[in-house]
């Protein structure tokens, strides 16, 4: 009888075999660096939509503050126009009691 040496003096068996475990070993460490990226590009964006919406939420929060600004000017124009209103309703007013009291003067 002869031994599995000598059935295979370049050790091709043996080689196969540890071929084998090695492509088993690369194939388990390629898929996990694969989960490790996903997970990191999974996280990284969660980040990012994060801090667009952060980004989105500061630019309504500007507009908002730009149209609060611009109804402020607004309601101040207006209060003053109420003002001015009631200061030319006062004058003529006033203009009707001279021209009364000037028309009662030239009616004597």
């Amino acid at each position: 009888m002869s031994d599995s040496g000598e059935d295979d003096p370049l050790a091709i068996n043996k080689l196969a075999v540890s071929f084998d475990y090695l492509m088993y070993k690369i194939k388990d460490h390629i898929e996990s660096l694969s989960e490790e990226t996903y997970e990191a590009v999974n996280h990284k964006q969660n980040f990012i939509d994060k801090y667009l919406d952060q980004i989105q939420l500061e630019k309504t929060f500007e507009q908002s503050d730009t149209l609060i600004r611009k109804c402020d000017n607004l309601e101040m124009e207006l209060y003053k126009l109420e003002k001015i209103e009631e200061f030319v309703g006062d004058f003529k007013n006033r203009i009707a009691i001279l021209e009364s009291e000037v028309r009662a003067l030239n009616s004597d």
